[in-house]
């Protein structure tokens, strides 16, 4: 007789927590504006290198409860990696601070429609 576990659980469907994680991000994205607005008398670098610190101490954070510390030195072991990383940092740090500053100087609607109105042509 096989025995099935009460603390077993089915895996779940890919397409069913994708819908999850994309309206996670849509509501996100919907609020973000709304926080960046309320904290509007600090300047957009400013916000910015808060975000940056908190997410490099929740990183930390992440690391150390997974227990694998070793991670972090082999995934930027070779000069290609590394540079592939800041050269990536590079350009969110500046999607970001370009979004913190169109939401506080009242250009929100045009920081998210310019991205959804270029043609393919150009």
């Amino acid at each position: 007789m096989p025995s099935s576990s009460p603390t077993a659980r089915k895996p779940i469907d890919p397409t069913v927590s994708g819908v999850f994680y994309a309206l996670g991000a849509f509501v996100m994205w919907g609020v973000l504006p709304l926080l960046f607005r309320a904290l509007q008398p600090a300047t957009p670098l400013e916000i910015l290198s808060h975000r940056v610190v908190w997410s490099l101490l929740l990183m930390i954070a992440v690391v150390l409860v997974m227990r694998n510390p070793h991670a972090v030195p082999r995934a930027v072991s070779s000069r290609r990696q590394l540079g592939i990383y800041l050269v990536t940092t590079g350009l969110i740090t500046t999607n970001w601070l370009i979004f913190i500053w169109a939401v506080n100087s009242g250009h929100i609607v045009q920081s998210g429609y310019a991205l959804h109105t270029r043609s393919p042509q150009g």
